[in-house]
């Protein structure tokens, strides 16, 4: 497994993928291919495809501890159930920590999505398809730069985008919520010891991710008694 450690935030926690290679996240396919989860690891035809006939043929499948389809070395989330819609760290929907969505970008200083995010939020909606009983918040978060205020607005309207992202691609909008936590929950520091700006943790704090709130029976028995 990565380098990756778990980060405590307030009561939560949630995966560090610091160092997950950029590249990592290449690779999903075109945004208008199918939903169903392919394993990263290259299948054997491809790999024969790639030899020269007369050459030897000999490989090693790469492993795959937990089944989920994304080789240990690039596997963040371990403990995967086999078979799992995972993200391309490896990860999917828990209880125990939020989903960080890595490679969801919007445009600067603003709240529309990159086209480079749908693929990563086409895989969201296979493993929101898949764990179809749950109910997830999708949480915005900035750096500390700037008004609180406006920080909490900005990270509110992007986690909306994601929302809105979703409910088109047909997750039912009675299984999401949103909320903007503008600069509440940082998963690194905005600035270094000595008070130098640190670029890279302001980075890591602008993100959105996922956690699950409830399944469906708990919201619907909540919205009974209330």
């Amino acid at each position: 497994m990565p380098t990756g450690r778990t980060v405590n935030v307030g009561e939560g926690s949630v995966i560090d993928m610091t160092s997950i290679p950029a590249d990592d996240l290449a690779g999903l396919g075109s945004s208008n291919s199918s939903l169903a989860f392919e394993s990263t690891a290259p299948q054997p035809e491809e790999k024969l495809a790639a030899y020269d006939r007369d050459r030897p043929l000999s490989y090693e499948a790469c492993p795959d501890d937990d089944k989920d389809g994304v080789c240990n070395p690039q596997d963040y989330c371990d403990n995967t159930p086999p078979k799992a819609v995972v993200l391309p760290s490896g990860c999917h929907l828990s209880r125990d920590a939020p989903l960080e969505l890595v490679g969801v970008f919007f445009d600067f200083n603003g709240t529309s999505l990159r086209p480079e995010s749908f693929e990563i939020l086409d895989r969201v909606v296979a493993v929101l398809r898949q764990q179809f009983n749950v109910v997830v918040e999708i949480g915005g978060h900035s750096d500390s730069r700037g008004d609180p205020e406006t920080n909490r607005k900005v990270s509110e309207a992007r986690a909306k985008a994601v929302y809105d992202y979703l409910v088109n691609r047909g997750i039912a909008p009675y299984r999401l919520r949103f909320k903007g936590y503008g600069e509440s929950q940082p998963v690194a520091a905005n600035t270094l010891a000595d008070g130098e700006d640190f670029a890279a943790g302001r980075a890591r704090n602008r993100r959105v991710d996922m956690r699950v709130v409830s399944d469906l029976a708990e919201a619907r028995r909540s919205e009974q008694t209330n």
